[in-house]
């Protein structure tokens, strides 16, 4: 089993069960100048992003949006990590849009903060196995309690 935030899961060999959905942050150091401001995509586009790697649905979006602004620069970095995209934009160098789970802890710390930008549609949390293997009956028991917290967290 594994958890994957996207909309769609295309793989012949996966089942995918949807059991949450994951609200996106736009993220920079708590020092940074869009730190704790509303931007519009026009300030956005200006900016050195820190993004997850190609075939990431939510970060994709974020590339192809920025890139078709008239007149917009920004600086993109792809990442294999949410943490090393995390940890730049902590050290200064940028901005990131994350799912929220992943820089709660950063926020509540005060290491990162929210640029409240453009909304941003948040991200499906699905539940996938591969269709032909056995599932045990423990598993099935992990699978629906996965579920069931992430409705009690999602609230």
């Amino acid at each position: 089993m594994a958890l994957l935030l996207e909309p769609e899961v295309d793989f012949a060999d996966l089942v995918a069960r949807p059991i949450a959905s994951e609200p996106l942050v736009y993220v920079a150091s708590a020092d940074h100048p869009l730190a704790g401001r509303e931007v519009g995509w026009d300030e956005l586009a200006a900016q050195s992003f820190f993004v997850h790697e190609e075939g990431c649905s939510y970060s994709d979006r974020l590339v192809r949006t920025l890139l078709a602004l008239p007149d917009a620069r920004p600086r993109l970095t792809r990442f294999g990590s949410i943490e090393a995209a995390r940890s730049c934009v902590a050290a200064g160098l940028g901005l990131t849009l994350l799912p929220r789970a992943t820089v709660e802890r950063q926020l509540r710390n005060g290491e990162l903060a929210v640029v409240g930008g453009p909304e941003v549609p948040p991200v499906p949390v699905q539940l996938t196995r591969h269709r032909r293997r056995w599932v045990a009956p423990a598993a099935r028991v992990v699978a629906d309690q996965l579920a069931r917290l992430a409705r009690l967290v999602a609230g």
